[in-house]
């Protein structure tokens, strides 16, 4: 017998009589539903119970010890509520429990150690809660435990060795907690795992030999205080989707083996200390989408094989040393983000920019690009986002620009740009943000443009400041 009630809108407070629906209930089923308040201790009643799931409702106090007393309750389900207090002692008696998601709630207190007594569990959530000191070994004690979720919590200590034991893990969840020492190298031993998330936490030194991990699909290891180089194991897991070692001091060059990863969709790197340049072999890539090495020491040219990089979808490169022009990227006909900025680029803006028109947010800024900004700019009518300021370049603005009425931030900036304001950029209807200063643009400031400020234009800066201001503006918002 089942009563499901989900998603039905039901207001209120839990009833004290959903404890006498009789001991032939299986399954409760009330998750996304608006009741409130706290469960009512009558529930122990339902001895048949093996289903119970209120996630996503407004339950709040502590979990009635008596709860996990139901002999053959297997699914406890209460994600994303206002549960407060600690896990009581008596989850020790739930011996058949197969599942339990407690995530997003408020808990408090540490993990209780007999959390080890739950024998049957297979997956076990905890995450984004509010649970402190040291993670339990006895999780260990867990044989068949495949799912282990603890992250978004305030853990402390190292991970304790005893937890090599859980052979049947395939995903793993550590993150976002104050987690200490180095990466255990006993890892390395579980290997059906899929899913390795140990990022945002304190972890120090080189990492260890996961070579063994040949099912990993995820790692993220990021934000940590990572040291030494990229291993070479790591470009063995032919198995890898997303690789994310971001905001650590990682140090050496990134290697040819890279496109070993044949399968790789996303791959952060960026905020690190890597040096070297960048591989041609990326272009061997075919299913990489997300593609950040920013905030690195990376020299040399851009490959002109990030041409062949057709899934890219966001390219980060800003914040290196690369040197060279920009090649043509029209055959990455997806990419959306395309950050070069803060590179010491020279050379032209390519003249087929404009057949990229998936772009969204194009940042050539702070650089040493030269020559004018090519008419086909206008031809990107997704982009939002153009940052050109702080290169070399020439000419005037190209009227074509009235194309780009989506965009919300113009920056030309600090380059050699002539000419007056185009009328045409009236019809740019909805920018946020436009930076003409320091230039020699000259001129007044078109009525069409100075109706941009009393709409959307917040920001609007030129050159209008000083006794004999190079452009005459009423609706600038700053003169310099």
């Amino acid at each position: 017998i089942a009563l499901d009630l989900f998603d039905n809108g039901l207001q209120g407070t839990f009833p004290d009589e959903l404890g006498y629906l009789g001991e032939s209930l299986e399954r409760l089923d009330l998750s996304g539903s608006k009741l409130e308040g706290t469960l009512p201790v009558s529930l122990v009643n339902l001895t048949g119970l093996t289903e119970l799931r209120l996630e996503r409702c407004a339950i709040s106090g502590v979990i009635p010890p008596s709860l996990f007393t139901l002999p053959k309750l297997k699914i406890l389900d209460m994600d994303s509520n206002k549960i407060t207090g600690p896990l009581p002692p008596t989850i020790r008696l739930a011996t058949s429990m197969d599942r339990m998601y407690l995530d997003n709630n408020t808990l408090t207190g540490t993990i209780p150690f007999e959390i080890g007594d739950m024998t049957a569990l297979t997956e076990l959530y905890l995450n984004d809660n509010a649970f402190t000191g040291l993670l339990p070994a006895t999780i260990s004690e867990i044989p068949d435990l495949k799912e282990l979720g603890l992250h978004g919590n305030a853990l402390t200590g190292t991970i304790p060795e005893q937890l090599s034991r859980l052979k049947w893990l395939t995903a793993l969840y550590l993150d976002n907690n104050e987690l200490t020492g180095k990466i255990p190298a006993w890892l390395n031993g579980l290997t059906k795992l899929t899913d390795l998330r140990l990022h945002r936490n304190q972890f120090k030194g080189p990492l260890p030999h996961l070579g063994g991990l040949m099912q990993l699909e995820l790692l993220y290891l990021h934000e940590n205080e990572l040291t030494g180089t990229l291993p070479d194991w790591m470009w063995m897991l032919g198995s890898m989707l997303e690789l994310q070692l971001y905001s650590n001091s990682l140090v050496g060059t990134i290697p040819d083996e890279v496109a070993n990863l044949r399968n790789l969709r996303v791959l952060y790197l960026d905020k690190n200390h890597l040096t070297g340049s960048l591989s041609s072999y990326f272009g061997d890539m075919p299913t990489l989408e997300y593609l950040r090495l920013d905030d690195n020491r990376l020299t040399g040219s851009l490959p002109g094989l990030l041409n062949q990089m057709r899934a890219l979808r966001k390219l980060h490169l800003h914040g290196n040393l690369l040197t060279g022009t920009i090649p043509s990227l029209e055959q990455v006909k997806d990419l959306e983000v395309l950050y070069l900025d803060n590179n010491t680029l020279g050379g032209p803006i390519p003249d087929n920019i404009g057949s990229m028109t998936s772009l969204k947010k194009l940042h050539l800024s702070l650089n040493f690009l030269t020559g004018e900004i090519p008419p086909s700019v206008g031809e990107l009518y997704r982009l939002k986002d153009l940052s050109l300021n702080s290169n070399r370049l020439t000419g005037s603005i190209p009227l074509e620009v009235k194309g780009l009425t989506g965009l919300r931030v113009l920056s030309l900036s600090n380059n050699f740009l002539t000419g007056s304001m185009p009328q045409e950029m009236g019809e740019m209807e909805s920018l946020r943000l436009l930076q003409l200063e320091g230039n020699q643009i000259t001129g007044t400031t078109p009525r069409a443009v100075c109706d941009l400020s009393e709409a959307e234009l917040n920001v609007f800066i030129a050159d209008c400041g000083g006794w004999f201001p190079k452009v005459q503006c009423t609706c600038c918002t700053s003169c310099v």
